[in-house]
């Protein structure tokens, strides 16, 4: 399983309770993760505060096609790639605009633009 830092989770679930009042928010991403052994690229940057398996964020499967929607947690840690790698988190992610603004970057250049 995915473990996501303490203080990770709650910015992830205060973006989560505040999504869930409002409908046009725009956070920064918390987590940056990924596949290391490919393209693939999630960020994250909501958990739900009812069900802290379903994340938001952008999802760019390397197929040119990125994407913002529901992520499972559980489905991501259950990925493995070739020799038992896992998805990981990128630990030296510091986002530099919202969500919304990667999403616009990522559909331009039909991939995650960092």
């Amino acid at each position: 399983m995915i473990t996501i830092p303490e203080d990770a989770k709650a910015k992830l679930l205060a973006n989560g309770e505040l999504a869930k009042a409002r409908s046009d928010i725009d956070p920064m991403p918390v987590l940056k993760l990924f596949a290391p052994w490919d393209q693939r690229v999630w960020l994250i940057s909501e958990m739900s505060p009812d069900d802290n398996d379903i994340l938001f964020g952008l999802v760019d499967l390397g197929v040119g096609d990125p994407e913002v929607g529901m992520i499972i947690l559980s489905e991501l840690s259950a990925i493995e790639g070739l020799g038992g790698l896992r998805v990981e988190i990128d630990r030296y992610f510091r986002p530099n605009r919202t969500l919304n603004a990667y999403a616009s970057d990522a559909a331009e250049a039909g991939r995650y633009v960092p």
